[in-house]
């Protein structure tokens, strides 16, 4: 519950609506461990079903919890280091219905809701993505700030973690994953024209 005081003290009584996953969970029998933000506070929270030990009808839910804010500052400072190309990097996104698109992890937008973005064309790929969850995804994308004055083909592959509803997502310009197989390329044409202009000089003085 976000209403929840971290106080060390019992939560008892604690209510959850009908169609949240947890009391759906609780009501089919089932544990659930999910993240969970309490007064401003990540915890890892384990919900427990207590079932009646005659009939075995669900009567309650044990909670237990562990402040995990510290964890997940590693965990984001950990995402934030990694690259992908020149200017690519990774990001996580909010897929929770009321959330939907809310940047967790990014480098420079983190918290910002970012749902309604549009690409070049007026495409709303974050949308897509959220919807989707797993996949891949090509859009044009001009960025003014690192001097582009074109769109770009932008490639991100993304997948879904359930546990915390979130979406994993990773990409960079398509040129900038093509330009070291377009230079190996090069390279191995100037290295085949040298080795044929070489037997050539050779057959020429045999």
């Amino acid at each position: 519950s976000p209403s929840l005081k971290i106080d060390k003290k019992r939560a008892m009584g604690l209510m959850f609506p009908p169609e949240s996953d947890v009391a759906q969970s609780m009501l089919a029998g089932k544990p659930l461990t999910k993240l969970e933000n309490f007064s401003g506070t990540q915890f890892m929270v384990r919900y427990e079903p207590i079932k009646d030990m005659v009939k075995g009808d669900v009567i309650g839910m044990f909670m237990t919890s562990v402040d995990f804010s510290v964890y997940l500052t590693n965990v984001k400072d950990s995402i934030r280091t990694l690259k992908v190309g020149k200017t690519g990097y990774f990001y996580v996104l909010d897929a929770r219905p009321d959330k939907a698109g809310t940047l967790i992890i990014h480098p420079a937008q983190e918290g910002e809701n970012i749902i309604e973005a549009k690409d070049s064309s007026g495409h709303e790929f974050i949308k897509e993505i959220v919807q989707k969850k797993s996949g891949l995804i090509f859009y044009p994308w001009m960025n003014a700030k690192l001097g582009d004055t074109n769109p770009r083909t932008k490639l991100v592959s993304y997948t879904h973690f359930p546990q915390w509803d979130w979406v994993v997502a990773g990409g960079s310009y398509v040129d900038e994953f093509t330009e070291e197989v377009t230079r190996l390329r090069t390279q191995f044409f100037g290295i085949a024209a040298g080795v044929v202009a070489l037997i050539s000089i050779v057959l020429f003085f045999i």
